[in-house]
């Protein structure tokens, strides 16, 4: 699989991203309060996450391509969209979520074999019987993503750049501090940097399985450090933030993965072009028979 990325410190084997750093800051400080104290390496795990991105298709005429792979609640989903739009973008980010599963598992299960179920919160999960995967998807007019990691919760949000100047009620969002932050930066600044504030929690909300059930005004980012500085809810995340960059467009993505203990995220970025879908066949789906132009790249912030 081919993996196009800009890599930061050392490149992890057959692909093009670095693995990230992940710092104990509670353990630094107590050594640095021992005089002549020993110092010890943080022993950490390592976490996995594969990203994945795709142009929405436009559908062309005739019958949408790859329909055959989506399950019956997909279909019925699929089936209560009106507008095309909306059913381009439905089926182009379940269509990939199937292929990232499927890779994420060696091809033990086959796109078209996946099913789902949904927890109590409403969060999407593989259904009974099937590889138990942590997934999340997003998508925006003319992008979808999906993270996939098999050993710890994430969250993925994609927004369109550059973003339109931030206005009430999207205010209603921000923390406190938050809002003092943007209110003295400029227009142009203000509305990226909302967007990345946006992006993170929605990211957070996801890997939580809590979509919009959580009051984001009760978290503070600290864009800086990617970290939140509070929280309603006691639950350790590590956040990485992506850009997707083509000649026209760019996309901000950002990415939650649950963490109990110094871990760090190795995370891998796969671009297909699912808006190409003459590739698609009944049975038999190939990521490989989809890589990305290379003119378009993932680059880690």
């Amino acid at each position: 699989m081919k993996a196009f990325g800009i890599p930061s410190k050392q490149k992890s084997a057959g692909h093009g991203r670095g693995v990230s750093e992940w710092v104990d800051m509670t353990s630094m400080a107590a050594i640095s309060n021992r005089p002549n104290a020993p110092v010890r390496a943080v022993i950490q795990e390592t976490c996995r996450v594969d990203l994945w991105a795709s142009f929405v298709s436009d559908g062309g005429k005739g019958p949408p391509h790859g329909i055959e792979l989506l399950d019956k609640d997909d279909k019925r989903r699929y089936a209560r969209l009106h507008l095309r739009s909306d059913q381009n973008r439905f089926l182009t980010a379940h269509i990939l979520l199937r292929l990232a599963l499927s890779d994420a598992v060696n091809g033990a299960v086959r796109p078209a074999e996946w099913c789902f179920e949904r927890d109590e919160h409403g969060k999407l999960k593989s259904a009974r019987g099937l590889p138990k995967l942590h997934f999340s998807l997003s998508h925006e007019e003319q992008m979808s993503v999906v993270a996939v990691s098999a050993t710890n919760p994430v969250g993925i949000d994609v927004e369109p750049l550059p973003a339109c100047p931030v206005a009430p009620p999207v205010w209603s969002a921000a923390a406190p501090a938050e809002r003092v932050f943007l209110s003295q930066e400029s227009a142009e600044d203000r509305a990226h940097d909302f967007l990345r504030l946006w992006a993170l929690k929605e990211a957070y909300a996801k890997m939580l399985g809590l979509g919009h059930g959580l009051d984001f005004c009760s978290l503070e980012v600290d864009l800086a450090r990617r970290q939140l500085r509070q929280a309603e809810i006691d639950c350790k995340a590590a956040f990485e933030t992506h850009m997707l960059w083509c000649p026209d467009d760019c996309y901000f993505v950002a990415l939650a993965v649950g963490i109990d203990h110094p871990t760090s995220i190795d995370s891998r970025g796969h671009l297909l072009d699912l808006a190409g879908a003459s590739w698609f066949t009944q049975s038999e789906i190939s990521p490989q028979e989809a890589v990305w132009p290379k003119r378009w790249k993932w680059h880690w912030l």
